[in-house]
């Protein structure tokens, strides 16, 4: 490919980046290689940046882009809050359905990860609604997997509240280990 030559090679460019960089994600293949992903994802992000003004969809793009690297912040370095702040910035870019659905149980999964277990609940509840719409009874992908093991426990009786203790619990315990690694 040669983006210098027309718009839609340098799309194509765009895409084959992204594409490359989910395939190092994926652990279809074995462990997940993050470095090589975040690699292709950024040599993308360039691409657009250098091409974007020949582009029909230069947004679009970019929400797809740096939606995949926040899922590499959050699956490769655990951090959620910063992958949380991405998505939030690409959820108006977002048009589809199914896209949508994806992007409540993502957030579903990232906020239940930051002990927000009300506010899973209220995105995970948003991506099944939506889910239905579209007829689906699940979507594939690795956060969509982890909510529904998340609505399971939170479906059980008390399952909110019992989550909502264990996280209190796990904060005081990790921060009395902090203060004992201090001392």
């Amino acid at each position: 490919l040669n983006p210098d030559r027309s718009d839609v090679e340098a799309e194509w460019a765009i895409s084959f980046c992204n594409a490359l960089g989910l395939l190092f994600m994926s652990r279809e293949f074995g462990e997940p290689n993050y470095v090589e992903a975040r690699r292709w994802l950024e040599q993308g992000l360039e691409l657009l940046q250098k091409y974007g003004s020949r582009l029909q969809d230069p947004m679009e793009l970019e929400s797809i882009l740096r939606g995949n690297l926040a899922y590499i912040l959050a699956r490769a370095e655990g951090r959620y809050a910063e992958a949380t702040r991405i998505l939030e910035e690409i959820r108006p870019s977002l048009r589809w359905k199914r896209d949508l659905a994806e992007w409540h149980l993502t957030m579903a999964v990232y906020a239940y990860r930051q002990c927000r277990i009300w506010e899973a609940r209220r995105y995970g509840e948003a991506g099944e609604s939506l889910l239905r719409d579209l007829g689906l009874q699940q979507i594939g992908g690795e956060e969509a997997e982890e909510w529904r093991q998340i609505q399971a426990r939170l479906n059980r009786p008390f399952g909110a509240l019992r989550e909502k203790l264990r996280c209190w619990l796990g904060k005081r315990g990790s921060g009395a280990k902090q203060r004992e690694g201090k001392s």
